[in-house]
C-alpha cells in the first residue's frame, strides 16, 4: 500500500469515541485551527458563547460556536481516514454507512471498515465570519481571495483587513470562513515578491504551510502569502 502521508493533529488512540449524533443522522464536527480539518466532536457543556468540546481522540478545548457545526456523512462523500487507527488520515470516499459505522474505499484502491469517530472532513465554517475570524475576501480588482481577518460588521457588509494592509467593506458572499488544508490548491507569492504561481498545500501548522508548486519548486511560508480562486466552494488539487 503506497498512499501520500498526512500527519493528523490529533493523536491515535486505541478506541475512538462516538461522536455527537443527531436523530438525522448528522454528526457534529469541529474545526481543528492548528490544521484546518473538521473533527467528529461532542460538546460537553457551553459558557459565554463558547462551547467545551471532546473530539473523538480525548481532546478537548474550548471553541467558539462557530467553528462547530453539524455534517451528514453520506455514501460517496469524501472524507479522510485514520487507517487502521495509526494517526495516519487518507483520502477515500464512503461507499456504506450503518449508523456510526463506514466503509472507505481509498484513492488508492485500498478499502477499510471504520467509524465516523476515526474520519476527519474538509468542511466550510459558514458562521466563521464573526469579528476577528480568519477568512478568505474576494479582492475586487484582480478577483482572486486573499487571506484577512474580519475587523467589524455592519448593514450586512464586513470590514476585512487583508494580511497586506488593504481595507475592503465586502458583501457577505464574498466573504468565506475557509482555511487552506493539506491538497488544497492555491497560489502562492512566491519569496514575497508579488508574483504568485500555482501549487498545492503540501503541509499546514497553524498559519505556517509548505507549499509544492506546479513546476516543481517548493517553499515553507504563511497563509498570509496565499491567494485562491472560488466559484462558491474551494477545491482541493487534483
Amino acid at each position: 500500500m503506497r498512499k501520500t502521508i498526512v500527519l493528523g493533529a490529533l493523536l491515535a488512540v486505541s478506541i475512538a469515541a462516538a461522536p455527537a449524533r443527531a436523530a438525522d443522522g448528522s454528526i457534529t464536527f469541529a474545526r481543528w485551527e492548528a490544521d484546518g480539518y473538521c473533527y467528529p466532536c461532542t460538546i460537553e457543556k457551553e459558557e459565554d458563547g463558547k462551547d467545551y468540546i471532546r473530539y473523538t481522540d480525548g481532546t478537548k478545548e474550548w471553541a467558539p460556536a462557530w467553528r462547530i457545526g453539524k455534517a451528514n456523512i453520506r455514501v460517496g462523500d469524501t472524507v479522510y481516514g485514520n487507517w487502521l487507527n495509526k494517526g495516519l488520515y487518507y483520502e477515500g470516499k464512503v461507499t456504506s454507512r450503518d449508523g456510526d459505522n463506514i466503509h472507505i474505499l481509498y484513492t488508492d484502491g485500498d478499502e477499510e471498515d471504520t467509524t465516523i469517530g476515526l474520519i476527519r472532513m474538509k468542511l466550510e465554517c459558514p458562521d466563521a465570519k464573526e469579528v476577528g475570524c480568519r477568512v478568505f475576501g474576494r479582492w475586487a480588482p484582480d478577483g482572486y481571495w486573499y487571506p484577512g481577518t474580519v475587523k467589524e460588521k455592519k448593514d450586512g457588509k464586513y470590514l476585512v483587513r487583508f494580511d497586506d494592509s488593504d481595507k475592503a467593506w465586502l458583501d457577505e458572499n464574498e466573504v468565506a470562513g475557509y482555511q487552506p488544508t493539506f491538497g488544497d490548491h492555491i497560489q502562492g507569492n512566491w519569496l514575497g515578491k508579488g508574483i504568485f504561481y500555482s501549487g498545492r498545500v503540501a503541509k499546514r501548522n497553524g498559519e505556517k504551510v509548505r507549499i509544492e508548486y506546479d513546476d516543481g519548486d517548493v517553499e515553507n511560508t504563511t497563509i498570509s502569502y496565499l491567494r485562491a480562486d472560488y466559484d462558491g466552494r474551494f477545491h482541493p488539487a487534483k
